[in-house]
């Protein structure tokens, strides 16, 4: 998606983030940063052990993979979201949706509360079937 955007419609990441600094910062591992505005649905859990929310350091401190709130600014940053977005909380999760991007590719951050590095499904309180056809349907 970030390497060549033109090739995407949406992207939905579940439990991942792109890798590498932000900006200005170095990068932590390579990865390519976003290019041009896509429509993405961003969901990560607050349990995930492989990558943790808050992103992971080494052994000097270092941040070594991104936050997940880094990975929400540099897509709100690359597909032009200015305006606050709607939040809709459920005990169970959290949904951002910013829908009036100057790009015209809307940007949706779920943060699911207990959820590890897993495929949220049917059984899960936020199923990411259902989430990421829908969002894929609607772009």
């Amino acid at each position: 998606t970030a390497k060549y955007p033109s090739l995407f419609r949406a992207a939905a990441p579940i439990s991942t983030n792109l890798g590498s600094g932000f900006q200005d910062q170095p990068p932590i591992y390579y990865a390519a940063c976003p290019t041009a505005p896509v429509p993405i649905l961003l969901a990560h859990g607050t349990a995930d052990p492989k990558l943790p929310i808050n992103g992971k350091t080494n052994a000097e401190g270092e941040l070594i993979e991104a936050s997940f709130d880094q990975e929400r600014t540099r897509w709100l940053v690359t597909n032009a979201c200015d305006a606050p977005g709607d939040v809709s909380d459920d005990p169970m999760f959290s949904t951002e949706d910013f829908d009036a991007c100057a790009s015209g590719a809307s940007v949706r951050v779920v943060t699911v509360e207990g959820m590890a590095h897993v495929w949220p499904d049917a059984d899960e309180p936020w199923n990411a079937n259902q989430q990421v056809m829908d969002f894929f349907l609607a772009q």
